[in-house]
């Protein structure tokens, strides 16, 4: 009977492990190991995030995989997987893009020779983020000729209390140095009517003067019903250049501001028409407020009569002389007005190519550090800035105090004689023999933060603006030329390209005239 029961256990002893009982043969087997979900955070809508999911094999043959498939519109994979030896690891990267504000579920399949194939992980993605507005960089609206380095978005403005008589208008230009929608009238195609704001003393209607570093613009104050990146405003104010309502600019509204080199006349223009100014309107999202705040305030300008042509607004009911508005009359940041997600702006483009490109897209994101996909980066600097909205730039060892960073000119704009300009660009441009790499350093308007060596470059105008061409590059990183301004670098949209660039308003704690991050 012992022997029996003995030789019943080693049997079953060498059935688990044949090479320790002088059995003739051996097995092995690949075995699959990878984890049962992946998930996803919250991000933009439309915009795609990547994350790596790693198959191993823990057995002792080779893995072989012979199909990876997702189910789930929102989800894409692509890998490396074919075989996979022992002890080895192969990766499958899975693309998460969600389209609404919906949170989505799919799930991947591995087909392989391993047991219990397929494998299945589950993927799961929160709902899309929708705090933004789109962007891009493309020809603009003009027939005859195209843009260059400009960022343009659709906005949708209505009579206000009304959803159906709405004009939809396309290549606004977004300006993050100036603060208000700006349209150029007539409106296109479309019913949406103004609301004249009425200066409540003189009753006569209110007008703006907007002095830019190139020209100026000169318009009537309205207001609209505004619907923009999902959002809607009501009733809010508006200024609408060049239409007939507004009539001739004053004398002083087409004199450049102190500190320019320019002079009134043909080098000053007017720029309140399409053929002019280039775009459909202007979306100014600097860093305040509103255009004025309280410093156009009738109470602030009645206790500081000494200000008071200082300020943009007029009235005209005999001949047009400078006037006070109230905060909600002045051109509003229009982020500022949302009811979330409103203490500032992230412009997030990708990098552009050095030779140029043909468009470039992107978003504007509405709110600084409010939603997962408007975080300042930890490796990021905050750069505080001055009363004016400017901040300092250090180049060719020389320190320029009055620089600003401005999505709403075309090209680096800074003073440099050693560099050619170009004669047949109207001396705009440089034009140096050889593409030239520069460099410089950004402080906030204090000093106390100091950015790491910016390094940029500067192409030669002739070559990147030819006569013609088949098809139009309107995304030049390398565009620069001489600024009217002696004291400022004015770093214009190529900055952007590559980089996240924040714009905090001056409605955030510590921060009393805004920021710049990056």
């Amino acid at each position: 009977m012992k022997s029996l029961i003995k030789g019943l256990l080693l049997a079953v002893v060498c059935g688990l492990v044949l090479s320790a009982c002088g059995g003739s043969g051996g097995s092995s087997s690949p075995t699959l190991s990878v984890a049962a979900s992946l998930s996803f955070g919250s991000q933009t809508v439309g915009v795609p995030s990547t994350r790596a999911l790693t198959i191993t094999n823990t057995g002792t043959a080779t893995l072989v995989i012979t199909s990876v498939t997702v189910t789930g519109s929102a989800f894409t994979q692509d890998n490396n997987c074919v075989n996979v030896s022992p002890g080895s690891t192969c990766t499958v990267n899975v693309t998460y893009t969600p389209p609404d504000a919906t949170a989505q579920t799919g799930s991947l399949s591995i087909v392989s020779n391993a047991p219990h194939s397929p494998a299945a992980v589950t993927l799961s993605g929160a709902a899309g983020l929708t705090n933004f507005l789109p962007v891009s960089v493309s020809v603009g609206p003009l027939t005859d000729s195209y843009s260059v380095n400009v960022l343009y978005t659709t906005i949708t403005v209505c009579t206000h209390g009304s959803t159906t008589a709405c004009t939809t208008i396309p290549n606004i230009q977004v300006d993050t140095g100036s603060v208000g929608l700006r349209l150029i009238a007539p409106l296109p195609a479309g019913t949406a009517v103004p609301t004249p704001i009425i200066d409540p003393i003189t009753t006569s209607p209110i007008f703006e003067c907007v002095q830019f570093v190139d020209g100026y613009t000169w318009g009537s104050m309205v207001t609209f019903d505004i619907q923009f990146g999902g959002q809607t405003l009501s009733n809010a104010a508006v200024n609408l250049m060049g239409d007939a309502a507004a009539g001739t600019a004053p004398d002083d509204c087409g004199t450049p501001p102190a500190g320019s080199t320019l002079t009134a006349g043909p080098s000053y223009p007017n720029e309140s028409t399409l053929a002019v100014l280039g775009v459909n309107g202007i979306l100014g999202v600097g860093n305040f407020l509103q255009d004025c705040e309280i410093l156009c305030t009738p109470d602030y300008l009645t206790a500081n009569p000494q200000y008071l042509t200082d300020s943009p607004y007029y009235v005209c009911p005999t001949t047009c002389v400078h006037t006070g508005v109230a905060v909600q009359s002045q051109a509003n940041n229009l982020v500022s007005l949302l009811g979330t997600d409103n203490n500032g702006i992230l412009i997030n483009l990708p990098a552009a190519l050095a030779v140029g490109q043909e468009s470039l897209a992107g978003n504007m994101i509405f709110g600084v550090n409010t939603q997962a996909n408007n975080q300042i980066p930890s490796n990021a600097k905050i750069y505080s800035l001055s009363s004016y909205g400017t901040l300092r730039t250090t180049y060719n060892n020389t320190a320029l105090p009055y620089s600003f960073i401005d999505s709403g000119s075309n090209g680096l704009y800074f003073n440099d004689l050693s560099i050619d300009q170009c004669a047949d660009l109207a001396y705009q441009f440089y034009c140096p023999a050889s593409t030239l790499d520069l460099s410089a350093v950004i402080q906030n308007s204090d000093a106390t933060v100091t950015s790491d060596v910016i390094h940029f470059s500067i192409g030669n105008a002739d070559s990147l603006l030819p006569l013609s061409t088949p098809t139009p590059l309107t995304v030049l990183p390398t565009l620069g030329g001489p600024l009217s301004q002696s004291a400022s670098f004015d770093w214009g949209l190529p900055f952007f390209y590559g980089r996240n660039v924040f714009v905090l308003f001056d409605n955030n704690t510590g921060y009393g005239n805004g920021a710049i991050a990056f």
